[in-house]
């Protein structure tokens, strides 16, 4: 064979390897997709949970930058005296 048989044939043989790694790549892109949807009731239930530990975390934070403003004696007896 010539030259450019050989040429052409490495092309297309790197071409070949190009559309196999491709097909792979969407496969695992697919594969993923399909997981997420299949376990969306999971997702929706940990997201959900992650912003009620949120919410929970800058309450708390927010109660606690407010209560550095009183004395030792009204953080003592709550406000009361």
């Amino acid at each position: 064979m010539g030259r450019a048989a050989t040429t052409t044939g490495a092309a297309l043989t790197s071409a070949r390897e190009g559309v196999v790694a491709t097909a792979g790549q969407v496969a695992s892109a697919a594969t993923t997709a399909w997981t997420v949807l299949k376990n969306r009731k999971i997702v929706a239930a940990g997201a959900t949970a992650s912003v009620a530990a949120l919410t929970a975390a800058s309450y708390a934070a927010g109660r606690r930058a407010e209560r550095g403003t009183h004395g030792p004696i009204t953080r003592l007896t709550g406000g009361r005296v």
